[in-house]
């Protein structure tokens, strides 16, 4: 929940947004190990996660978002500003 106060939107506003901001990437925006790591929570255990950090249009930040899907449904594992976009070497 920190992650969604710190983006100044509520649990009813989440789902909308995700899916407006994975519109916004490309293969070029991951950001995740290879191979990618695998999900430790019980519920989506062993699935592989990936990561991606993109300037959004929508947010008007630097983002980051982490994610698996499982047995045809996406669960966001993490999703805030990613403060260390430029020290990758991605642009603004």
């Amino acid at each position: 929940m920190g992650e969604l106060t710190d983006l100044d939107i509520n649990t009813e506003e989440i789902w909308d947004l995700i899916y407006k901001c994975l519109g916004e990437l490309g293969p070029g925006h991951y950001a995740g190990s290879r191979p990618p790591q695998q999900a430790y929570e019980k519920k989506i255990q062993s699935q592989e996660l990936f990561a991606f950090s993109w300037r959004s249009r929508e947010l008007e930040e630097n983002m980051y978002i982490k994610f698996t899907i499982s047995e045809g449904c996406l669960y966001y594992v993490s999703f805030h500003v990613d403060k260390k976009i430029n020290e990758r070497g991605e642009k603004k």
